[in-house]
């Protein structure tokens, strides 16, 4: 269907080729080329912006049989990691997991494309399967729909997208540099050393495996460690579960700063260890996690340049950390490695500095997209923009409701604006799943709850102890409600508000434990 500006149609009707890739078999290592060759793409070289180069590539021998993807077409993972997109920036081929589709040059630019399929990437993973290895069929991707205007429109919105993704790449670069920096500097110190010491040796007590437990179905307790991201130190608890433990649980593996974290796994990109600095809060180490505690001789921003630099790669074995080990690894001790570990403190500031701003240039980017292809969206089903829509209903607040809708977390002001914006009868239980695998999964059954009291306080819900969920809050007339895939209405158990919306919010975040639901 169309209108004056935009068609929309399935992937299959604007895709001219779609090809899905194979892996030559590795019996015969013939079917691959150390140097030359063809590139062959895999989900972990599909990273965003232009393929060129990745990490293996095919001899003419392994080609044989193989659909050759052209120059222009756009990758996007279907197995293990959903979603992932490139543009391959040359001619190339791709294993079973990738997908490549080169758009009809006539109604879609391929940059118009990656940036499209770039932002399905949550509804991609809803479409996948949930076997061992999940996935998304070629079937399914085909019959994802988009919107789409003429090509000189298309041009204005990638110009309007290029330069957020220009800097989230520039971000990306400068942490490169940074990581070439200090295994330049270890490399260095390591070089004329001479003396050698058991890691076990530098421990003021033994290596810790981190604790295993379920995170608190209130949000509250103790925040639990149990995965590193970027940067050099850990300073920010906000992305971590809580965990109501026992006390002795917190004085076994309560965290310090100056404590070395190491990742059981070194498989996805995350570094190999991080170093604690000064937390806001007590915080406990968990999941596959070893905490380190040095003595004071010991400098743990030394060990931990070695560790992350090709000094640790004997400590991991087909990705995993050799734990046994761990006491018996020899690492050097260079002289006047106490300066050299101030000098390294400051590195491992500046390098947590930029994994933020990394961060913050990706997130940029990512709303930038969303919002440019939501936008679309919302303007063919209601002839508005977004946020005209948005203001409408902000407007129509109370002055109490306006402020608490700023102090809402993050989950409850995605569950609010899905359930304006959106244009089909989602499922309730569809946007608690989509809001559990997002960018914070943390959030949990009490921010749910609470979050049900807030709509219906803005009266997105109906009175009653079951409820179900309006989806047209504007139509009294033509009242229709979100209901799931058989078309039958969601109901949802929900507790009495309290009297003071205030006390809803402060309750929220934990303030008063004694709030009777």
């Amino acid at each position: 269907m169309t209108d004056n500006r935009w068609t929309q149609a399935s992937l299959n009707d604007v895709v001219e080729t779609w090809i899905v890739g194979s892996t030559p078999s590795r019996a015969d290592p013939s079917h691959f080329a150390l140097e030359g060759g063809a590139p062959w793409a895999k989900v972990e070289d599909v990273t965003g912006g232009v393929l060129c180069e990745t990490s293996e590539r095919l001899s003419k021998k392994g080609e044989s049989g193989m659909q050759r993807i052209p120059e222009g077409a756009v990758l996007v993972t279907t197995a293990g990691t959903i979603g992932r997109t490139a543009i391959a920036g040359r001619e190339m081929f791709c294993n079973q997991a990738v997908q490549a589709l080169s758009f009809r040059r006539d109604v879609i630019l391929p940059q118009f494309g990656y940036y499209f399929l770039r932002s399905q990437r949550p509804l991609l993973n809803h479409l996948a399967d949930s076997t061992t290895i999940r996935r998304i069929s070629k079937g399914g991707l085909q019959r994802v729909q988009l919107r789409y205007p003429s090509l000189p429109v298309q041009e204005r919105m990638i110009e309007q997208v290029r330069g957020p993704e220009l800097l989230a790449e520039k971000a990306g670069q400068f942490q490169q540099l940074l990581e070439k920096f200090l295994l330049a500097v270890t490399a260095q110190a390591a070089r004329y050393t001479t003396h050698y010491l058991p890691i076990g040796d530098l421990l003021e007590e033994d290596p810790l495996t981190g604790l295993r437990t379920k995170a608190s179905p209130t949000g509250n307790g103790v925040p639990l460690v149990n995965k590193l991201g970027g940067g050099g130190r850990l300073a920010r608890l906000e992305s971590y579960p809580r965990v109501q433990v026992q006390t002795r649980q917190i004085s076994r593996y309560s965290l310090r700063p100056m404590d070395l974290l190491l990742r059981g796994s070194t498989l996805g990109a995350d570094p190999r260890g991080i170093l604690v600095g000064d937390l806001p809060e007590e915080a406990l180490v968990g999941g596959d996690l070893v905490r380190l505690r040095l003595r004071p001789s010991v400098s743990p921003a030394w060990l931990l340049a070695w560790l992350r630099g090709p000094g640790g790669d004997r400590l991991y074995e087909n990705g995993r950390l050799q734990k046994p080990l761990l006491r018996k690894y020899r690492v050097p001790i260079p002289e006047g490695q106490a300066e050299l570990g101030q000098k390294l403190l400051l590195y491992w500031a500046l390098e947590e500095k930029a994994a933020q701003f990394t961060q913050w240039a990706q997130t940029l980017f990512d709303v930038v997209l969303r919002r440019i292809f939501s936008k679309s969206s919302v303007e063919i089903a209601f002839g508005e923009q977004p946020e005209d829509r948005l203001d409408r209903y902000l407007a129509q607040l109370s002055q109490p409701m306006s402020q608490f809708l700023q102090e809402m977390s993050q989950f409850q002001q995605e569950l609010y604006h899905s359930l304006l914006l959106t244009e089909t009868n989602t499922p309730i239980h569809v946007l608690f799943r989509q809001m559990e695998k997002g960018p914070h999964p943390s959030a949990g059954i009490q921010d749910a709850r609470s979050a049900a009291t807030l709509l219906t306080q803005f009266g997105l819900l109906e009175q009653g102890k079951f409820q179900e969920i309006p989806f047209s809050p504007e139509s009294e007339e033509e009242q229709t409600y979100l209901a799931d895939h058989n078309g039958r209405p969601i109901w949802v158990e929900t507790y009495q508000p309290t009297r003071d919306i205030f006390e809803e919010n402060a309750y929220a975040a934990g303030a008063d434990q004694d709030t009777e639901l």
